[in-house]
């Protein structure tokens, strides 16, 4: 909360649907005195007394969410949210059109060849001054998907064709120009903040274009015994930023996410790993055992959030 500004878009629950608001009011004030806290590996927050949390009795048939204060939660045995309605920008983008040319795509085609472009593609440039995009995929090694993005290509109003391993377009040179826009190596893309507010439909295909490239359901840390399984969707990249951005735009969309980083131990020039999980539950549970004090003497951070019900992150696990 301390590194936020005022220009910081906070995910807040509003009628049970999620919304991107700036703070109504922030705060930073000393502190001395007790605080609550909560950690394990799913929901972790550290608050002063006074502060709410939006919970509900894990013993009680039939029991709603609402907000309790913290001193009146501390150490019981309770549910938190972890999802909400997707949210639904106030925009209506049907179309995507193309810097400096009269091409117009459909918005879902779209989204979907941009998640293919972050997973799998890139601009390359050559010493003649040519460029061309590519993206990976192999048809002996995934035939669905190398069908599937086969079809979506020539759906497309560019020049892609086949060469081993790729799927070239050396012709569109707007288009290669917007997706370097977008992040020149696999450690550096990232989704510009105007995907953000597609249809959830179109959000929805720009997810499963990432998903077909860069996702997975075996753990990629066991390559050289045997592939252990997730039980989930699990989405890999090794840009920090474009983690963050899938992350939102998962739980834009109404996921529940973990967030991990381990090293690549394959190559030693390998980056880190960034990992984000589709999680398939809906609920954390606040254990007693996992409840603790601290004293503070210091300064707290806190804001007022359209619906009084904000969404933020510490050490990696959800907190309120």
């Amino acid at each position: 909360m301390n590194q936020t500004n005022d220009t910081h878009e906070f995910a807040c629950l509003v009628g049970g649907k999620l919304e991107f608001n700036l703070a109504l009011k922030r705060f930073k004030h000393e502190y001395t005195g007790k605080m609550f806290g909560h950690k394990n590996s799913r929901l972790n927050y550290l608050v002063s007394e006074g502060h709410q949390v939006y919970s509900k009795k894990y013993y009680t048939k039939n029991a709603e969410y609402q907000l309790t204060n913290i001193s009146e939660a501390y150490g019981k045995k309770l549910k938190h949210i972890m999802t909400a309605d997707p949210y639904v920008s106030r925009k209506n983008i049907k179309n995507f059109d193309l810097p400096d040319t009269d091409v117009s795509i459909s918005i879902g085609d779209w989204a979907e060849f941009i998640g293919w472009f972050l997973s799998e593609g890139c601009v390359s440039h050559y010493k003649d001054g040519h460029t061309a995009v590519s993206i990976s995929q192999v048809k002996e090694v995934n035939p669905e998907k190398w069908e599937n993005l086969s079809r979506l290509l020539l759906s497309l109003p560019f020049d892609f064709k086949h060469y081993e391993r790729y799927f070239f377009d050396h012709r569109t040179r707007e288009l290669h120009r917007y997706l370097e826009t977008l992040g020149t190596y696999a450690n550096n893309k990232q989704i510009p903040d105007y995907y953000f507010e597609l249809p959830v439909s179109a959000r929805m295909r720009l997810l499963k274009g990432l998903l077909a490239g860069d996702g997975r359901r075996k753990d990629p840390r066991n390559y050289e015994k045997h592939m252990i399984p997730f039980d989930q969707d699990t989405y890999t990249t090794s840009s920090e930023k474009l983690a963050k951005d899938v992350e939102r735009l998962m739980i834009g969309l109404g996921f529940a996410t973990s967030f991990n980083k381990y090293a690549d131990s394959r190559q030693e020039s390998y980056h880190d790993v960034y990992e984000i999980r589709m999680l398939d539950f809906t609920e954390l549970l606040a254990n007693p055992d996992n409840y603790y004090t601290a004293e503070s003497d210091g300064h707290v951070y806190s804001v007022t959030v359209p619906g009084n019900k904000v969404l933020i992150r510490r050490e990696g696990s959800w907190a309120h």
